[in-house]
C-alpha cells in the first residue's frame, strides 16, 4: 500500500488593502452613521436654548407679530400678511403654533428650530445616500458637516430665521422624493415632491430655485438630459413662477428692494460674496451677522474686483469639471444654483455684502463632492491622511458652532460680536445702543449711539439718539439734533416730536405744542407724538387737553403703566378725583413698584373722602421712594 504525501500549503501573498480589509470589524449600520450625525448635532446645539431674542428683527417676527395668536388671527391673513418684507406663511403658521404650546415662548422657539435642524441633518443623510448610491461614508460626512458648520449656526440660533430650518425641511424632503421618482418612475414621488416643493415655498420664498435644483439633480441621476427628461420639471417651474410673483409684490411693496446699485457693482457684489462663501465653508473664522459693503455711489475696494475675476473663473472653470470630474461639477453646480438668487446680481437686498444663512442648503453640494472625493481614494496611506484632515476639520468646526451659537444669547453679545469685524458700522452701534437703552443702560447706549452719528450720516441714528438725549434730560442737545434733522426735512415727524418733547423739558410748552401738533397731523398713531401733546399740554396747565392726548395714547398702547399715571395725575389737576383714583389704580396693576401712581391715587382717594385707603397708597408710595405732601400727610 502507497502512502501519498500531503501537498505543501499554498502560501498566499495578501495585498496591504487586503489585510487591513481582514483585520477590520464588519461595517457598521447606515443608521448608526445617521444617529451619530444627528445625535452630535444636537448636543452641539443645545446651548442655543438658553438663548433669548435680539433686536435683529425678532420682534416683527414673535413679540409684535399680529399673527402669533391663532385665536385671533384669521386663518387668511396669514396668507396675505407680509412680515419683515416677506410673505411666508407656513413659517408664521409654525411660530403661532409655538406660541399656542404655552411656556416660555423665546425657549419653545429655539427648541423648534433645533428640532427642525436636526431632522434637516437627517434629511441631508438621506439625499447623500441616494445621491452616492449608499456610501456610508460619504452620506455620514455630508451630514455631520451641514448639521455643525458654523455658517449655519445663523439659520438654527436666530429666532428670525425660523424660516430657514423650516423651508429647509420641506426642500430637502421635495429633492429626496424626486430622486425617487427619477429611480422608480412612479408618479406619486412627482406628486410628493411637488406637495413638498410648495411647503417649501411657503416656508422662504429662496426655495423658487427648485426647478433649477431638479434639472441638476436628473443630470446627476441620468448622466444625460432630454426633453422627455425635463417634462416632469414643468409643473415646479410653473409653481416657483407664482411664488416668484408673490414674493415681488410683497418686497416692492415693503420697499425691500435697493435699487441704487449698476449692474456693473451688482456682479462685483455677486463674485466677492461667491469666493467668500468659498473660503468660509473650508475655514469659518471671523463670521459675522452682518457683512458690510460699500454704500450705493461708494467706491468699491480692489478686493470686489478680484475676486470677481475669480468666481468668473471658476464659473467657467466648471465646464472642465463636466467632462472631468463629474462629483465636483455636480457639487460646485448645486452650491452655485441654490445661492444664485442671494448673490444679488439681479436685485440687492438689506444691507449687507454677503449672509452666513444663505450657505444653510448650498454647502451640500460642496460637502458632498469633498466627501466623495475623499471616499473614492483607493490609495490607503491618502486616504487615512485624507480621513486625519476630515477629523480634525469636523472637531474644528464643532469648537466654532459651540462659540458662534453663544454669540446670539441677546442684542449685546450679537452686535459686540459684529463689531469685531465690523468696527465702523452704524448699524450695530445703534442696535448695541438700542439694547442698552431698553435695558436702562443710558450712559452706554448714548456712547454708541454718538458713534453711530460719526460714523453715518443718515437720520435714522441722530434721531435715535436725540430721542435719547430727551430721556436723559438734556433738552438742548436733543433739540439741536432735531434742528439737524428738521434742516434736512422739515416734515420729519420724529425731529418735530423730538423737538416738541425737548421744549416741553425746557418749560416752553407753547412752543413745544407749535411742532407737536405738526407731528400729529402727519402721523396721527405715532405713539411718542400723541404722547408727548398729553405732556405739552398738562405743562402748560390744558388739564382737559392733556387727559384727551393721554387717553389715546392709552388707546395706542392699552394698559401703559406710564401714560396711566399721566392721565391720573390730568384727571387729579383738573379736580376729577373719582376718575384719578381709578385711573392710579389700573397703574399700580400693571406695575406694582410705580410709586408716583401711589402717590397720586393717595392725594386722589384723600380728596374723595377715602382716608383708610388713602392712608394705605401713602404708606406704599414712602415705601417706593416717594414724598408725601406735608399738608396730606398732617391731614392723613
Amino acid at each position: 500500500m502507497t502512502t501519498r504525501t500531503a501537498p505543501a500549503p499554498r502560501i498566499v501573498q495578501l495585498t496591504e488593502n487586503q489585510l487591513i480589509k481582514s483585520a477590520v470589524a464588519p461595517p457598521l449600520p447606515w443608521w448608526s452613521f445617521l444617529g451619530a450625525a444627528m445625535l452630535l448635532t444636537a448636543v452641539l446645539y443645545l446651548p442655543s436654548l438658553q438663548n433669548g431674542l435680539t433686536n435683529w428683527d425678532d420682534t416683527e417676527y414673535l413679540t409684535a407679530n399680529p399673527l402669533l395668536d391663532f385665536s385671533k388671527t384669521p386663518f387668511a391673513a396669514y396668507f396675505t400678511t407680509v412680515v419683515s418684507g416677506n410673505l411666508h406663511p407656513l413659517t408664521m403658521l409654525s411660530l403661532s403654533l409655538d406660541a399656542a404650546l404655552g411656556g416660555s415662548l423665546v425657549r419653545q422657539v429655539h427648541t423648534t428650530s433645533l428640532l427642525l435642524h436636526v431632522l434637516n441633518v437627517g434629511l441631508t443623510f438621506g439625499l447623500a445616500w441616494q445621491l452616492s448610491g449608499g456610501r456610508r461614508l460619504v452620506s455620514f460626512l455630508v451630514a455631520v458637516w451641514f448639521g455643525i458648520h458654523p455658517m449655519h449656526v445663523e439659520s438654527v440660533a436666530w429666532v428670525a430665521e425660523r424660516k430657514d430650518v423650516l423651508y429647509g425641511f420641506f426642500f430637502l424632503l421635495s429633492l429626496i422624493s424626486y430622486w425617487q421618482f427619477l429611480a422608480t418612475r412612479r408618479g406619486l414621488f412627482v406628486v410628493l415632491s411637488l406637495l413638498t416643493g410648495v411647503l417649501a415655498n411657503g416656508a422662504k420664498p429662496a426655495a423658487v430655485i427648485l426647478p433649477v435644483v431638479l434639472v441638476l439633480l436628473t443630470f446627476w441621476h441620468d448622466k444625460k438630459l432630454t426633453m422627455n427628461q425635463l417634462m416632469p420639471v414643468l409643473p415646479f417651474v410653473a409653481m416657483s413662477a407664482f411664488f416668484a410673483w408673490q414674493t415681488l409684490q410683497a418686497q416692492t411693496a415693503a420697499a425691500a428692494i435697493n435699487n441704487d446699485f449698476s449692474l456693473p457693482e451688482r456682479l462685483q457684489l455677486g463674485g466677492y460674496a461667491l469666493v467668500n462663501y468659498v473660503l468660509k465653508a473650508v475655514w469659518p473664522v471671523g463670521l459675522s451677522a452682518l457683512y458690510g459693503r460699500p454704500g450705493p455711489g461708494g467706491a468699491f475696494p480692489a478686493i470686489f474686483l478680484v475676486y470677481t475675476v475669480i468666481s468668473g473663473l471658476g464659473l467657467a472653470g466648471l465646464a472642465l469639471l463636466y467632462r472631468r470630474a463629474n462629483g465636483w461639477f455636480f457639487g460646485l453646480s448645486f452650491f452655485v444654483i441654490n445661492l444664485l438668487l442671494t448673490l444679488q446680481v439681479v436685485k440687492v437686498m438689506g444691507s449687507a455684502a454677503y449672509a452666513d444663512r444663505y450657505t444653510y442648503l448650498a454647502y451640500t453640494g460642496l460637502f458632498f463632492a469633498a466627501a466623495l472625493t475623499l471616499d473614492s481614494l483607493r490609495q490607503c496611506t491618502w486616504k487615512r491622511l485624507a480621513l486625519g484632515l476630515a477629523g480634525l476639520f469636523t472637531v474644528g468646526l464643532a469648537w466654532q458652532t459651540v462659540a458662534h451659537t453663544a454669540v446670539w444669547k441677546n442684542s449685546e453679545t450679537l452686535w459686540t460680536d459684529v463689531l469685531k469685524t465690523q468696527p465702523f458700522s452704524a448699524t450695530a452701534y445703534s442696535n448695541r445702543a438700542l439694547y442698552y437703552e431698553q435695558n436702562d443702560r443710558l450712559p452706554e447706549a448714548l456712547a454708541d449711539y454718538s458713534v453711530a452719528v460719526q460714523a453715518d450720516p443718515r437720520p435714522l441714528y441722530r434721531a435715535n439718539r436725540a430721542y435719547l438725549l430727551t430721556r436723559l434730560d438734556r433738552p438742548a442737545e436733543a433739540e439741536a439734533d432735531a434742528d439737524f434733522l428738521l434742516a434736512q426735512d422739515p416734515a420729519n415727524t420724529l425731529a418735530l416730536t423730538i423737538k416738541g418733547t425737548a421744549l416741553v423739558k425746557k418749560n416752553q410748552p407753547t412752543a413745544a405744542l407749535t411742532y407737536l401738533k405738526q407731528a400729529y397731523a402727519l402721523d396721527s398713531t405715532y405713539l411718542n407724538a400723541v404722547a408727548n401733546l398729553g405732556s405739552a399740554y398738562f405743562t402748560d396747565k390744558q388739564y382737559a387737553e392733556a387727559a384727551h392726548f393721554y387717553r389715546k395714547a392709552l388707546r395706542l398702547s392699552p394698559n401703559n403703566p406710564l401714560f396711566l399715571t399721566n392721565l391720573g395725575a390730568a384727571y387729579l389737576q383738573n379736580k376729577q378725583y373719582a376718575e384719578a383714583a381709578a385711573t392710579c389704580q389700573q397703574a399700580i396693576l400693571a406695575q406694582p413698584q410705580n410709586g408716583q401712581a401711589h402717590l397720586f391715587a393717595c392725594y386722589a382717594l384723600h380728596k374723595t373722602g377715602h382716608r383708610d385707603q388713602a392712608r394705605q397708597m401713602a404708606t406704599r408710595a414712602r415705601q417706593l421712594g416717594q414724598t408725601l405732601d406735608p399738608r396730606v400727610a398732617l391731614a392723613l
